[in-house]
């Protein structure tokens, strides 16, 4: 749920009461993201990969639990961990 004090917390992070920690299964599907864009996959190529290995998002993060992921939402990913 949203919180005003707090943004919404960013896949890799889970929040802890008012504050945010790694997590450590987003933190190595988004190490497997970056390794296979590395090597020269394409987002959707990604997406994919993550679907077949039925690898979930976090709930307050898209793709929450029962979808699938995207190529737009992996590239967010991975362009928002490339700024940090």
């Amino acid at each position: 749920m949203y919180n005003d004090e707090m943004p919404r917390t960013p896949y890799g992070w889970r929040t802890i009461p008012a504050r945010r920690e790694p997590d450590p299964t987003a933190q190595a599907a988004i190490a497997h993201m970056r390794r296979r864009r590395a090597a020269g996959a394409g987002f959707g190529s990604i997406a994919a990969w993550l679907n077949a290995q039925r690898i979930r998002g976090q709930p307050t993060y898209p793709p929450p639990e029962g979808t699938r992921w995207h190529a737009r939402t992996v590239q967010r990913i991975l362009e928002r961990k490339e700024r940090s």
